[in-house]
């Protein structure tokens, strides 16, 4: 079984048990409710924590990256991919600091999410999530002059070992403040 569909059950089982344990207080003598601690005490080790699951749990979601975009490489030019060069995680160093490019280094299903601060001219902005390029996602940001708000998208790829992936400026100017830039992306299954 799936490691989340385990935790959810197991939620799901401890938020019944206290529910009951304050519906009427247990007896310890009392063969129903022996009858369900018994049943929950065998069962445990299947939701319990187990060296092994955390392993391949681990291993299974070891493909994550974390990156903002430092003031000091000035605003991202048109049509480039944006270069975030300030790396927070990069596990499995899919993520190059120096391109701003993702290589998926394993196959499966990814999060990606990234996020700007529209500039303050008139006019539209545009950033686009980029796969093997081709556009995957846009997020437009049209504001009045003078105004700027954080703009946020995430979506789900799914990527072949060797896939790129980045964030690409493709009209208007975006921000530098206070880390305004980022890019995330993580490994969900495979």
């Amino acid at each position: 079984m799936d490691f989340w569909v385990k935790a959810v059950l197991f939620i799901l089982s401890i938020s019944m048990s206290i529910k009951v344990a304050y519906s009427h207080p247990p007896d310890l003598k009392d063969k129903h409710y022996q009858k369900d601690h018994d049943y929950w005490l065998a069962h445990s080790p299947e939701f319990g924590h187990h060296p092994e699951d955390e392993e391949s749990h681990d291993r299974h979601h070891a493909v994550l990256f974390a990156a903002t975009r430092s003031v000091k490489n000035g605003p991202p030019k048109t049509g480039d991919a944006i270069v975030f060069d300030q790396v927070q995680l990069n596990r499995e160093g899919g993520y190059d600091p120096n391109t701003g490019i993702f290589t998926c280094p394993e196959e499966g299903t990814y999060f990606f999410a990234f996020s700007f601060l529209p500039g303050r001219e008139e006019g539209d902005t545009t950033v686009a999530l980029v796969k093997n390029d081709a556009v995957h996602e846009r997020l437009y940001s049209s504001l009045p002059p003078g105004a700027t708000q954080l703009s946020e998208r995430s979506c789900l790829l799914r990527l072949e070992k060797g896939d790129r992936v980045w964030v690409s400026l493709e009209e208007g100017s975006v921000l530098m403040h206070q880390a305004s830039l980022s890019f995330q992306g993580y490994r969900i299954s495979s």
